[in-house]
Order: C-alpha cells, then structure tokens, then sequence
C-alpha cells in the first residue's frame, strides 16, 4: 500500500506567541516514514520575559509482518527561556547571564513481535537515549532499556514481566559528576474473568545503593451491563530524578547536586462509568506517599532559579477524576482533575513548589 499525507496548523497569541506545526508522512510498501515540525515562543510585557520551544522529529515503522515491527525515532528539541522578573535597577546582568536554554538530542528504537494465534503473548523491547546542552557548559546523558514481556498460561491467566534499566550521568563546572541507575523487574501475573479482572506481584528494585521489593495490585469489577465499574489498587512507581525529568516540572532550575531515585505509591479506590451516548466519568480516592520527591526553592542572587531540594518522605490524601464526552467522529471534549491535602513531612517545612491541584480541560476537533 502506497499514499502519503501532509499535517500544517498555524496559529498566533496575544502575547506575541505565534504557533506552528508540520507533519509529513508517507507510506512505501510496509514502511511508514514521518517528519514534523513544532514551534511555539511568547514574549510578556515585562522585561526579558520569553520563551521558544521547538522540536524536530522524524520516525521510521517498518512491519515485517501482522505480528512483528520495528519502529525507530530521532528528534531535536530546544527549549529557551530568559530568568526575568529581577529589578533592573538593582542588577545590570547580559543576555547570557538569565538566559537559559535546553537543547535535547534524543533517539529511539523499538522492536514489537506478538505470538500465539490470538496473540496471546508479546515481546517489545525498546531502547531511548537523551543527550541535554543547558546553559553554562551543563550537559546530561541519560538512556533507559525496557524488555516488557506478557505470556498467557491460559484463556484468563497472564504473566506480565518487564525489566526496565535506566542510568543518567550529568556533568557542569561547578560540581563533581553525578550519576545514578535504576534496575526494575515488576512480576505480576493477571486474571481476566467476564466481569473481573486482577492483577498483581512485586517489583523488584535496585537503585545502586540498596535492594527493594514493592508490591502491585490492580482490582476492577464490572457492577452491571451499564458501564459501571468500581476499582481498588496499589500502585508503586520508580523514576531517576534526572536534568531531563527537572527541567520539565521547572525549567527554571539550577542544576541538581545529585541524581535521587524517587518513588511514588498509590493506594485507592474509585469508580468508572462509561454509558453508549459518548459520556465516560472516572474517581478515585485514596492516600499517596512521596520518597526523594524534588522541591524547588528561590536561588541565585538574583533568587529567579530554584535550588532542587530532595524531600525524603511526604504524604497526602489524594483525588482524581474525568469527565469526557465524545460529540461525534471528530469533536471531543475532555477535563481531568487532581488534588492533594498534604499531611505529613521529614525533612522541609512546607511542600514548596508543588501544585496541590491541577485542573486540565481541551476540545480535540
């Protein structure tokens, strides 16, 4: 199959912000090639107050066949930003002393093989390296392997496995090197039933230093043939605190002193409602612990940077919904919500920088 295809969207803001965005796609045989362009910058009323994000990008699929593909990617993407918001009159600073920039080389690769004659088990491993330029001579590599497997040992009984390795090494002229890797192994094995379905096991951790087991269980019921399904689970989940991770939560950062494992664990409990008109609604509640999660507070002497500080255990009661409505085949209304009380904390004051609630709300046409 041949064909090719062709994506443009422009747009401009208020804030001298204009929009771009290109896509191009062809189809050869079994490969499908893309390339694309995303561009985006606002400049605000106050002084140096801008920022540009853009990104390159482009994609090789090939599929051998109905059960197996390799798919690999390579990209560019440059976030700047200026550190604004100090009195001019106080300090007489250049372009390259509140400039900060971000410049990321990444590539990808990932290979996809189902076996069985339902597809009963897969085999997808996939690979990603991140090379980051920031300012002031800082630089980051970081990559992550991930081997997730699924074999079914019969009609409703499935084994999930996934070994997932990840290291981040980062470098400046002002500290020594900091470095830190993370090796997972989540087994879990998965009972699917007609109107109940149960997961669970342990993930096997190792972050360098020390050796964890967290447990995993995953709990949904069907209630009736209307849509509504009541759920329950608990959830742990590892990450590097890497430059690459940082600097998206807050870009205005100073490099952190060290690489932190952090940690997140879930227990809840909540509903889902789906309905045949296009309306679906999701809750949850539950409490949410927090290890090395990052905090930012003011730095630098013209205090518009933030210093990453590592908070060792926070906890919070927690709350989370949706509410989508699909109108027809091309609109699309969705809105998410989550909260967060925070109760308890080790090491700081206060949980500084963190939003206790986000509200997110688009229409897709």
């Amino acid at each position: 199959m041949e064909g090719s295809g062709s994506y443009a969207k422009l747009g401009f803001g208020n804030l001298q912000s204009p929009f771009i965005s290109l896509s191009h796609a062809e189809r050869k045989g079994k490969a499908l090639y893309s390339a694309g362009l995303d561009h985006f910058s606002a400049k605000g009323e106050l002084t140096d107050q801008k920022i540009s994000q853009t990104s390159l990008f482009g994609s090789l699929k090939n599929n051998y066949s109905e059960n197996q593909s390799l798919a690999i990617d390579l990209g560019y993407d440059r976030h700047s930003l200026m550190l604004y918001g100090f009195d001019h009159a106080i300090f007489n600073l250049s372009a390259s002393d509140i400039k900060q920039d971000f410049n990321t080389i990444h590539l990808g690769a990932n290979y996809r093989q189902v076996t069985g004659n339902e597809g009963q088990s897969t085999f997808s491993p996939n690979f990603h390296a991140y090379y980051i330029l920031g300012s002031r001579k800082t630089n980051e590599f970081s990559a992550n392997f991930s081997l997730p497997m699924t074999i079914s040992l019969s009609n409703n009984l499935f084994l999930n496995a996934q070994l997932d390795l990840s290291h981040a090494n980062l470098r400046d002229t002002i500290s020594a090197d900091r470095s830190a890797t993370l090796v997972q192994l989540p087994l879990q094995l998965s009972l699917k039933k007609e109107k109940l379905q149960i997961k669970g096991g342990l993930s096997l951790v190792f972050d360098g230093n020390k050796f964890t087991i967290a447990p995993q269980f995953k709990f949904l019921y069907n209630v009736n043939d209307k849509g509504l399904r009541i759920k329950a689970g608990l959830e742990n989940t590892f990450e590097l605190n890497s430059l690459r991770k940082l600097s998206k939560l807050n870009p205005f950062l100073v490099p952190p002193d060290s690489i932190k494992v952090f940690r997140q664990s879930d227990y809840y409990i909540g509903l889902d409602w789906v309905n045949q008109k296009g309306l679906q609604f999701n809750f949850s509640l539950g409490i949410t612990q927090f290890r090395n999660i990052p905090l930012f507070v003011n730095a630098g002497f013209t205090e518009r940077q933030f210093k990453v500080l590592n908070e060792s255990m926070l906890s919070a009661f927690s709350l989370s919904g949706g509410l989508e409505y699909v109108f027809d085949e091309t609109l699309k209304f969705r809105t998410d919500l989550k909260y967060y009380a925070f109760t308890d904390q080790k090491d700081q004051d206060h949980p500084f920088g963190l939003l206790s609630l986000e509200l997110e709300s688009n229409i897709s046409w």
